[in-house]
């Protein structure tokens, strides 16, 4: 609850757990801990591999998709989102008119190639449609971007938790990884979805709950719109090109878009859950749920930025030095206007949690999966029974879990979470996911194509975020945040947002990095994905006499009218595919 102090003869609210607070957050370990036992030790349920990953592709829609959602949002769009859309805007916005799009092409361009080939990890396919080699790229590509990822995913929540109660950050978020590495360890894929399931009901509860209250402490949704315009948190209308830009339609639209489209498609912890579900058709509609729930998270997520903007419109926290980090104003803003609600806070603070936790699980699963697949049985070739592999499956996920929360010292000192995981993602996002473009969408490249675009595509961007994030640690690059009113705070102790620079960049011209640093995170995933495509084309052209013919069922179902199963042409141009698929429409139109 808030305790009220007075301070020069004003109030200042200072953030304390009730003891509600503390049993509503314990309850929810505690079930999450009794759900792990309940899967891992009655029946011996997840005695096989099969049974550990998938869970003998026995689970229901609904369930699935709930986990998909919970795992997905993380606390990431919780925290991070909200207070992104309080410093820089609502633009994000734009990302919810490309979901309907990212979902159609995930669940009918995609999804069918992986339930047709029966595979068992989504980079199983890269080696049916190309080689070893590029199965084992891609899954070491994803290993490393996902343990890069977790510290992030845990930091959030332990931030939070450690604002309202003044706890050790380190402290907290070993407790954390403790009971989510003890319950993914022993319960599988079936305690992750299910406990997934608890957590999102407590996420979306405490989310609408503080949405509700965010409202009614503004003047109601119309004073929001009003106070956002005024305040240039709804410039929305940005169509400029420039892609220094920070945020803007193009940006979000197609550069986040494809960022999604990734984790639709490319992403290994959403293509084992689709794949637990018995059918095709049950898939798909497991993916629509998905990304509607997702849409529905993200939605009110970027609202409640503008809320809490409404809300400090005249005194902005950071000014008045009573938040320090951005995403630590989020905890601020709840214990602000639910404090007063014994175990409301706490059941928020809660939700944070059970979003990173059902991240953490999910995503501990699937690496698991992915290193004993990809790595230990096809790279080191060691060979295990169905009971033997899932021992070796819980050993790996402790590993991982227990060196992703050491990574945490490290990503503290990083700041600016929500770009921060962009960048790191995007990074692998882009090349990860052209190589199912290709193998789907485009016949014409080949095994070694594939990978060296990948790998270029890999190569640029990193070395392109890695000095990104260094001029910006060097404050070289800085985005300036939409502009803040401090005239009524009651301790003032900076001010330096008073000037809004529509640039969004602002440094010393004559300090600025090179161009290319400054392309905006959002970004990375398109752009890498482009270079990935050209280099592979290119390569693909001189190597054509290494092109072998590829069968329909690799292909994605849009395109295999174009080909025939036994004898697929190999193109060395771009051009004489559409030529091709001309001449087998028009062949096509005149047998009917």
């Amino acid at each position: 609850m808030n305790n009220i102090t007075t301070t020069l003869g004003v109030q200042v609210m200072q953030m304390a757990f009730s003891w509600y607070d503390y049993m509503f957050f314990g309850l929810l370990l505690g079930v999450s801990v009794l759900i792990g036992l309940y899967f891992g030790c009655f029946g011996n349920q997840q005695s096989t591999q099969d049974e550990y990953l998938f869970a003998s592709k026995r689970m229901k829609v609904f369930p699935v998709s709930i986990s998909l959602i919970a795992s997905h949002v993380s606390g990431i769009a919780l925290l991070a989102i909200p207070a992104d859309a309080y410093h820089h805007g609502a633009n994000l916005a734009w990302i919810l008119v490309a979901a309907p799009g990212v979902t159609w092409i995930t669940a009918y361009v995609f999804l069918p190639i992986f339930y047709e080939l029966k595979i068992s990890s989504s980079y199983e396919y890269l080696e049916k449609r190309f080689d070893a080699r590029t199965r084992t790229f891609a899954s070491i590509l994803f290993d490393i971007s996902m343990f890069l990822y977790l510290p992030i995913v845990i930091y959030i929540p332990a931030l939070a938790f450690s604002i309202v109660t003044g706890l050790n950050i380190h402290f907290i978020s070993s407790i954390v990884c403790a009971v989510c590495i003890f319950y993914t360890t022993i319960g599988g894929v079936k305690a992750v979805i299910w406990s997934d399931t608890l957590q999102f009901i407590v996420t979306i509860g405490s989310t609408i709950a503080i949405f509700i209250l965010g409202v009614k402490a503004t003047n109601g949704f119309a004073d929001i719109i009003d106070t956002s315009v005024k305040g240039h948190r709804l410039d929305l209308f940005d169509f400029n090109l420039d892609p220094t830009r920070r945020d803007g339609f193009w940006s979000v639209f197609f550069g986040y878009g494809t960022f999604w489209l990734f984790h639709g498609v490319a992403n290994q912890s959403c293509v084992q859950k689709y794949l637990t579900v018995p059918t095709l058709k049950k898939g798909q509609m497991t993916v629509v749920i998905f990304f509607s729930g997702w849409i529905i998270i993200t939605a009110l997520s970027l609202f409640t930025g503008l809320i809490m903007y409404a809300k400090y419109e005249n005194c902005d926290p950071f000014s008045a030095g009573t938040v320090k980090a951005p995403d630590g104003l989020l905890p601020y803003y709840v214990m602000d206007v639910a404090g007063h609600i014994p175990g409301l806070s706490g059941l928020f603070i809660a939700g944070i949690f059970s979003a990173a936790l059902s991240t953490l699980s999910a995503t501990l699963n699937c690496l698991a999966g992915t290193i004993y697949e990809d790595i230990i049985c096809k790279v080191a070739k060691i060979e295990y029974n169905s009971k033997s592999g899932s021992g070796v499956l819980k050993i790996i996920v402790v590993v991982i879990g227990i060196g992703c929360t050491l990574m945490v010292v490290i990503i503290e000192k990083l700041g600016g979470l929500f770009a921060l995981a962009q960048s790191f993602l995007g990074v692998t996002a882009g090349p990860l996911l052209s190589l199912f473009v290709m193998g789907a969408l485009m016949p014409m490249i080949n095994k070694k194509g594939a990978f060296y675009g990948a790998f270029v595509a890999t190569l640029v961007q990193g070395v392109v975020a890695g000095l990104t994030q260094y001029y910006k640690a060097q404050g070289r690059l800085k985005y300036t945040p939409k502009p803040f009113n401090s005239d009524e705070c009651p301790l003032l102790y900076t001010s330096n947002f008073e000037n809004f620079n529509e640039s969004q960049i602002f440094v010393d011209a004559e300090e600025l990095p090179f161009y290319l640093f400054r392309i905006t995170h959002y970004y990375y995933a398109a752009f890498s994905l482009i270079i990935a495509v050209v280099v592979a084309m290119i390569v693909s052209y001189f190597t054509k006499h290494d092109s072998k013919p590829v069968p329909r069922k690799l292909l994605s179902p849009i395109i295999r009218f174009l080909v025939n199963d036994c004898d697929l042409p190999t193109y060395g141009s771009i051009e004489k595919p559409f030529t091709d698929s001309v001449r087998v429409i028009n062949e096509e139109e005149t047998k009917i």
